[in-house]
């Protein structure tokens, strides 16, 4: 049975490789031979000849040269020749938002500095006063650390996601929407 279906697997791509005349002198002799023998398989060579036939008189345009700079200067972007990890890894670094960016760097340091201190878990008696006094200084710690990420969160989305990502999408949209117009006035003059 699996003998079979790799027998018809090699036929196919014999009728296949015959249509588009990327056949070995042998290989045409036996594509004769198995078209000569079976009336489907030659009906079926004819369908693939004749795709085949319409594939190669397919005309390929290519864009203008200046095509990719319209769309870049229609849309307001200079194109980046320069392009590369590098230069990304430093607009990251240069346009974040300083209060984003002091964020992380506490949580960063943070980090770092309960991976390289050495905190073992002693037994220590700590008096309900002590206990008191860093509760409350932990919870205002807390407070500040949440003031700062609300007003980063509100000031994200008030002023970067308006100004930085909605406009220019918009604008995108816009100039796509205007492109898909036209080809459709285009395509009912034809």
């Amino acid at each position: 049975m699996k003998g079979d279906r790799l027998y018809s697997l090699e036929i196919e791509n014999l009728l296949i490789n015959g249509a588009y005349g990327e056949l070995s002198l042998e290989e045409r002799r036996r594509l004769n031979k198995l078209l000569n023998s079976d009336p489907r398989l030659k009906r079926k060579y004819d369908e693939i000849k004749l795709t085949a036939n319409m594939a190669g008189k397919i005309k390929y345009e290519l864009p203008s040269p200046g095509f990719e700079d319209n769309i870049f200067e229609s849309v307001g972007l200079k194109k980046n020749k320069d392009s590369g990890f590098s230069s990304d890894i430093m607009w990251i670094l240069v346009n974040r938002p300083y209060k984003i960016g002091a964020a992380f760097s506490l949580m960063f340091l943070i980090v770092i500095f309960s991976l390289f201190t050495d905190l073992r878990f002693q037994e220590q008696n700590y008096t309900e006063r002590e206990i008191l006094s860093a509760n409350k200084e932990a919870s205002e710690a807390l407070m500040m650390v949440s003031k700062v990420f609300n007003k980063t969160s509100e000031e994200f989305a008030e002023g970067i996601l308006k100004t930085r990502v909605s406009a220019p999408l918009k604008k995108g949209l816009g100039i796509v929407n205007s492109i898909l117009t036209n080809g459709e006035q285009n395509e009912n003059n034809l």
